[in-house]
């Protein structure tokens, strides 16, 4: 008979839903994305008015322009010293609400508290006594007449920066907590995609006028109806937001840590900065820490960047230059607009005709950033296709790159045209910054590299790491802030921002292209010289997947039936995962081309390695686990058993022959329940006619079943059949017991002739002869296992050999628990017990191993 099915359809459904990877509570739609990303969206709402009309306004407070620059260092100043503390305080809160939403909270409170001081600080000074400067024959506005208002305003301006640039860290820290693994791409790219439409419908709301709109007459100027505006749908995006999922409890800080074993590692090459393999010798050796036992202090943090790991240093320079590229523009743009494109004057009366062009300048400059956001929002939708493409170091620097000829370009044209198109080399740019850093830092922890405690004694926490890398745009603005006053005041133009740009886009390329191929090491075994899908664990769900590179028949152990769709190609050009936790594997069944498949997927803990089955040996007396009686139709009876079929908890699935039914015999059960036919004999759909073989699948809770009279293969799903004649699985190569003729054949895929493996001497009962074989199991090795009906015995055969052995039975025909009488069927357990159908005996007997 043929085994067609044999170890294919025995999933380790324990060890398969151990894995959050795979399972739906874990798994985030993309609407659930969304709502992660909501909060980023409407912090973009709150940058767009305020690096739009933040400078205008401190500008039209009559500040000079290089105080106005000096007011934009504080913030960063604060922020680069406070919010990577708080990060690292928000890896160990434990609150009722989780560890990230209290601080997404905390900063959000000051975003709404700052939106409302820069939009009515000079309303708030008049209250205070400031004067109602709205004279216009003077040609300036002095900066005592509004000095109350100016210091409100200065405060609306540090807060709303401050907490808009720190509650970035938590709420991305928050999309990495919730979603599984092989979903942080996605969510990064979402959160960056969210951001870019946020930014593009902020910059739209800044370029409409609103002074002409009836919302004037109750709300104000353009600027109070703008602000409020924004004011109420960063409310809306937060409640999105820290209602789209619960925080996972008690989680460790760090990422699991992936047990040492003896068995072989293999490397697996994908992509990081320079210096990775080091940095996982410096790493691997220590041990874990957890929220519940861990104390961060304010020492720990300044360890945390003094010993911060070299990968990781490069990481934030690179980020540092990128950063003040992006603020030179996002800051001064709408001011560079005003003055150097449309030639007007910020500190001139209201309606002087210079000042009057200058704030049209400011208005159009807030479409040229919309068209930013946009870049921004349609590349970051890109961005993974472009990674797989063109690899991640090619993207990361050609983005700085071609920031760098938009502002060259958009500094030497001067021209409203050039200005809107330009503004989309922005967009590529901050969608990269918002988007790559933070995914390499999910991968570095994924593969286990930043997540114990070293020997200089820091401790290293996603939170900590992700709000260090997002620090840099502190450190990045407040070096820029407290030079570019200067730099424009030497030039006496503002064209110096756009060359700034350029410069330090320039010097983040160079610092890039420190970014180098690394081996990570993981825990898992090869399987060398084993089919595609071959046999290569003790967890019968696990299979060999074939490696890019590598020779043929060589591999990876892992589990064989992941959701595909969640699978994405390798990278085209070096067969390389961007995705974090993922290795590049070949899985025709999913993908004709390359996929990067999840590491917890190949871990040892799903797919422990095998025993070394070439000197393994069995117990002679068996134990009777199911019949045993005489045969009959009772539940505690079996009727000329054939195929059998062991689950992992060691139940017993037997193909009743005689019976014209499937029983299952649970776990030391004295009798069987009837679980498919026992409807009497016939072809109905609900009867059975002389089962032959019986297989499990697990991952559907199906049964199916061969019959001998039926000539067909049926599959039983819920107490409902269908017919699988046209869908029957195949390992390329099918091993055939040629009943008559004392072999087993080898048949390969698209073979013209087959392969004799076992017997072929013609009948007999020699160790190179076989008499009329019935059931048969090949392991890993190649080895056949073979049962020998006439001669009532199973016996090994190694590839090669001309003889076999006898491993059970071979005692002549009898009751025995030695012996055998007309055996048919065979399986193994998790634990290598040999089983067997003992069809004359009407029993099945249990041969336990020798350890």
């Amino acid at each position: 008979m043929v085994d067609f099915f044999k170890r294919r359809v025995q999933p380790h459904r324990d060890s398969y839903e151990q894995f959050a990877y795979e399972t739906e509570e874990n798994h985030k739609s993309k609407l659930d994305l969304v709502r992660l990303s909501a909060v980023v969206c409407g912090i973009e709402f709150c940058y767009a008015a305020e690096t739009a009309f933040v400078s205008p306004i401190l500008l039209q407070l009559g500040l000079p322009v290089i105080f106005m620059t000096w007011i934009w260092c504080l913030p960063p100043l604060i922020g680069f010293f406070l919010v990577p503390i708080l990060g690292s305080l928000s890896d160990k809160c434990n609150t009722r609400i989780g560890r990230r939403r209290p601080f997404i909270i905390i900063y959000s409170i000051g975003i709404l508290i700052g939106l409302l001081l820069v939009a009515n600080g000079r309303t708030i000074g008049q209250w205070f006594g400031d004067l109602n400067y709205t004279s216009l024959n003077q040609t300036s506005l002095p900066f005592l007449s509004h000095k109350v208002g100016t210091i409100i305003t200065i405060l609306g301006v540090i807060l709303l920066d401050l907490d808009c640039d720190a509650c970035q860290s938590p709420s991305r820290a928050y999309l990495l907590d919730v979603t599984n693994p092989d979903q942080q791409s996605l969510g990064l790219t979402t959160f960056t995609a969210m951001a870019g439409l946020g930014g593009s419908l902020g910059y739209f709301l800044g370029g409409i006028p609103w002074e002409k709109t009836a919302l004037t007459r109750i709300l104000g100027d353009h600027i109070h109806v703008l602000f409020t505006i924004v004011w109420m749908i960063y409310i809306i995006c937060l409640m999105l937001t820290v209602t789209a999922a619960k925080e996972p409890t008690n989680i460790a800080i760090m990422a699991p840590y992936l047990n040492r074993s003896t068995s072989r590692q293999f490397l697996v090459s994908t992509y990081s900065i320079n210096n990775f393999d080091e940095d996982i010798q410096q790493h691997d050796e220590h041990t874990l820490t957890t929220s519940n036992n861990m104390k961060i202090s304010y020492m720990d943090y300044l360890r945390s960047i003094i010993y911060m790991p070299s990968s990781l240093k490069w990481l934030c320079l690179t980020n540092f230059f990128c950063w003040m590229a992006i603020v030179s523009y996002s800051l001064y743009f709408t001011d560079f607009v005003g003055q150097a494109v449309f030639g007007g004057n910020p500190k001139l009366g209201y309606e002087h005709p210079l000042r009057v062009l200058y704030n049209d300048g400011v208005r159009f400059g807030s479409w040229g950033m919309a068209i930013y956001s946009i870049s921004c929002s349609i590349y970051s939708f890109n961005m993974q296709k472009l990674n797989n493409y063109f690899g991640i170091k090619r993207v990361y620097i050609g983005s700085q790159l071609i920031y760098a000829i938009g502002m060259l370009l958009m500094g030497y044209l001067r021209h409203r045209f050039a200005v809107i198109i330009l503004s989309a080399t922005a967009g590529i740019l901050y969608s990269t910054l918002f988007t790559i850093p933070f995914l390499l830092i999910s991968k570095y922890y994924a593969s286990n590299t930043y997540g114990q405690t070293n020997t200089n004694g820091q401790i290293r926490g996603i939170g900590t790491d992700v709000a260090i890398v997002s620090s840099m745009v502190f450190l990045a603005q407040f070096c820029l802030s407290s030079t570019m006053g200067t730099f424009i005041h030497l030039a006496n133009s503002t064209v110096m921002v756009t060359i700034v740009a350029s410069i330090l886009s320039i010097c983040g390329a160079i610092s890039a292209t420190q970014f180098i191929t690394f081996t990570v090491i993981i825990n898992s075994q090869i399987c060398e010289k084993t089919p595609q899908y071959g046999e290569c664990s003790t967890n019968s769900a696990c299979g060999c997947f074939h490696m890019i590179g590598t020779h043929d028949d060589t591999g990876v152990c892992g589990f064989l039936w992941p959701t595909c769709s969640r699978l994405v190609r390798c990278n085209s050009s070096d067969n390389s995962c961007l995705q974090p936790n993922t290795i590049c594997v070949q899985h025709p069944q999913c993908e004709d081309y390359p996929v990067c498949y999840p590491v917890t997927m190949i871990d040892q803990n799903m797919c422990p390695p095998v025993k070394n089955k070439i000197n393994l040996k069995w117990k002679q007396n068996a134990i009777t686990v199911a019949g045993g009686t005489r045969g009959g139709q009772q539940l505690n009876q079996l009727g000329f058993p054939l195929g059998i079929f062991i689950d992992e908890k060691k139940n017993i699935f037997i193909a009743d022959n005689a019976n014209h039914r499937i029983v299952e015999w649970e776990y030391n059960a004295k009798e069987g329940q009837t679980i498919a036919g026992g409807n009497g004999q016939g072809n109905q759909m609900d009867q059975l006619d002389f089962p032959q073989v019986v297989l499990v699948d697990q991952q559907n809770h199906s049964i199916i079943i061969t019959e001998l009279r039926n000539r067909r293969v049926i599959q039983w799903l819920n107490q409902k059949q269908q017919i699988l004649i046209d869908n029957i699985y195949c390992h390329q190569t099918v091993y055939v017991t040629d009943y008559n003729n004392g072999r087993v054949m080898k048949w390969k895929k698209d073979a013209k002739e087959g392969i004799v493996v076992a017997g072929g001497n013609g009948g007999g009962g020699n160790l190179n002869q076989l008499l009329y074989p019935h059931g048969v199991i090949v392991d890993h090795l190649g080895q056949v296992y073979v049962v020998d009906k006439g001669n009532n015995r199973v016996m090994r055969w190694c590839e090669g050999k001309e003889e076999g052995e006898i491993v059970v039975g071979g005692n002549g025909q009898g009751g025995e628990p030695d012996q055998l009488s007309d055996p048919t069927g065979l399986s193994f357990d998790d634990e290598e017990n040999l089983y067997v159908a003992d069809y004359s005996n009407n029993r099945i007997q249990k041969f336990e191993i020798i350890l």
